[in-house]
C-alpha cells in the first residue's frame, strides 16, 4: 500500500513538474512572439519615417533646382533681349 501511495505521489509530483515546464515554455514562446512583433513594428515605423524624410528632402531639392533653372532662364531672356547687358538691366 505504501508503495502504491509512493507511486501516486511520484506521478503527481511529476505531473506538477511537467505542467510547470509547459507553462514556462508557453510563456517564453508568447514572450518571443510579442517581442518579435514589436521589433517588426518598430522597423516598419522607422522605415516609413525614413522614406517620408527622403521624399521631403527630394521635393525640397527639386524645388530649389527648379528655382535655379528659372533664374538661369531669366538671365537668358535678358541676354536675348539686349545687345549688351548693363548692370541696371540685370538688376531690373
Amino acid at each position: 500500500m505504501s508503495r502504491t501511495r509512493d507511486l501516486r505521489a511520484l506521478r503527481t509530483a511529476l505531473g506538477i513538474y511537467l505542467l510547470g515546464v509547459l507553462v514556462l515554455i508557453v510563456g517564453l514562446v508568447v514572450t518571443f512572439l510579442l517581442w518579435h512583433g514589436s521589433l517588426v513594428n518598430a522597423y516598419t515605423r522607422r522605415n516609413t519615417l525614413f522614406n517620408h524624410y527622403v521624399e521631403q528632402a527630394g521635393t525640397a531639392l527639386r524645388n530649389r533646382i527648379a528655382g535655379y533653372a528659372a533664374l538661369v532662364q531669366s538671365g537668358q531672356g535678358v541676354f536675348a533681349a539686349s545687345d549688351s547687358v548693363q548692370r541696371l538691366e540685370w538688376r531690373a
